[in-house]
């Protein structure tokens, strides 16, 4: 039982390396001691690697999706910093 808790956590450590890795968040002291625990719950450096390549093509796809968003409210007139509203 305890290899099938420490799998879970292992893989819950690797996605909160995700999460800290993505240029949406970017929290580095997060992103360290993830690493560390994941490393701990037996984890490879590779696998590591793997999630943050992940991560990385993950966040150039926010930029992709964002930028036509961003020059579609500027060519319209799109609310300014002293006019934006909530979604």
């Amino acid at each position: 039982m305890t290899d099938v808790v420490d799998t879970k956590t292992q893989m819950k450590e690797l996605v909160y390396c995700a999460f800290d890795a993505a240029s949406t968040h970017l929290y580095v002291p997060g992103l360290k001691l993830h690493m560390k625990n994941a490393l701990g719950y037996g984890a490879t450096p590779q696998e590591i690697l793997e999630v943050l390549e992940i991560a990385t093509l993950l966040s150039l796809h926010t930029a992709h999706v964002a930028a036509p968003i961003i020059e579609e409210l500027v060519s319209c007139g799109g609310a300014g910093a002293s006019g934006a509203s909530g979604a």
